[in-house]
């Protein structure tokens, strides 16, 4: 019993300590490739949007692989349907930054 209370307790400390938002960019990511897998480009990129922009900075290491995903998008679709997203999800223009990185990403395959 003590090692259920003990471990409960440990579950919580880790809960507290994860940022708000962060369930949110995991969840937004995954949208975002489901309606890719069901070959919808648009609406996945608006779900990587989300997912990136829910932490001032970008990237931000808890969106964890959102930015690679924007990127790989923007690239398939072009940067209208980026800025097009963007401005429906922020209401602001892409910051440099996002398209800085989009510019000079590099997909890593798998080995």
């Amino acid at each position: 019993m003590r090692q259920i209370e003990a471990m409960n307790e440990r579950d919580r400390e880790t809960l507290r300590a994860v940022p708000a938002g962060y369930a949110a960019t995991q969840q937004a990511d995954l949208l975002g490739l489901l309606a890719e897998a069901r070959q919808q480009p648009d609406k996945a990129l608006g779900w990587i949007v989300r997912c990136v922009t829910l932490f001032d900075q970008f990237p931000h290491p808890l969106t964890g692989p959102g930015p690679g995903h924007l990127a790989r998008l923007t690239r398939q679709l072009g940067m209208p349907a980026l800025e097009q997203a963007w401005r429906q999800v922020t209401e602001d223009s892409v910051p440099q930054a996002v398209c800085d990185y989009i510019t000079s990403y590099k997909h890593q395959e798998p080995v």
